[in-house]
């Protein structure tokens, strides 16, 4: 009688059996290795279709997630950095909506204003234009010293001052850096630099427009 430890050895066959009995041998590793298939292919399948399932579908349920919150993320971003901007805008535009007049200096001159490398020669340059310009200014501050001495009086308008002070003494303004422009407080009889109005209306206008982008992007943050 054959055991289960027979089961690993070569085919046995009796001799003693007939030709005719040659049928009935048994070749029990074909037997054992088929078995060993049928357990193996049943066992596989199983976890397959239950733990194995599950875990495959967790983690891809979890990159999903993860996926959307770092596309959320982003979005969140964008319309963070774009309502930094529409705030930066909206901070200049008041700024120079309301600063009102200031002095004007050299530093506000728009010739000699790029010449920032330094250098002895670039260095010679510009202080050589920023004396001139000092020169202008102290011109201007005399004509209005003689006007005041023949009249008794400033000039009572902006328009009356480059007319009586700037015009009939052949005097030539120093253009300023944007976006200021020169103006004259009659109230005071003083030469200030005031934001160009022109220039208040765009930079007004360029807040709004960056606000709107800042909204725009928060509400598409949202979804």
């Amino acid at each position: 009688m054959n055991t289960l430890c027979d089961f690993g050895k070569e085919p046995r066959i009796d001799t003693n059996l007939r030709e005719s009995s040659f049928a009935q041998i048994r070749v029990y590793p074909r037997f054992l290795l088929i078995a060993l298939s049928v357990v193996s292919l049943t066992g596989c399948g199983g976890s397959s279709s239950s733990g194995g399932k599950s875990s495959l579908d967790a983690m891809a349920e979890k990159l999903n997630q993860g996926a959307v919150q770092e596309k959320q993320a982003a979005k969140e971003k964008v319309a963070a950095d774009a309502q930094a901007t529409a705030d930066a805008k909206a901070a200049e535009a008041e700024r120079l909506a309301t600063q009102g007049g200031t002095e004007v200096t050299t530093d506000d001159m728009q010739r000699g204003s790029k010449m920032t490398r330094g250098g002895y020669l670039q260095t010679t340059l510009k202080g050589g234009i920023r004396a001139e310009q000092k020169l202008n200014l102290y011109t201007v501050q005399h004509a209005m010293n003689l006007y005041y001495g023949e009249h008794g009086n400033y000039p009572k308008s902006h328009e009356e001052f480059m007319e009586k002070i700037i015009d009939y003494n052949g005097i030539v303004l120093e253009p300023l850096q944007e976006p200021y422009e020169y103006y004259y407080n009659a109230e005071d009889g003083e030469l200030y630099k005031v934001a160009k109005q022109e220039a208040v209306e765009a930079a007004q206008a360029e807040a709004a427009a960056a606000q709107a982008e800042a909204d725009r992007k928060a509400e598409a943050a949202k979804q």
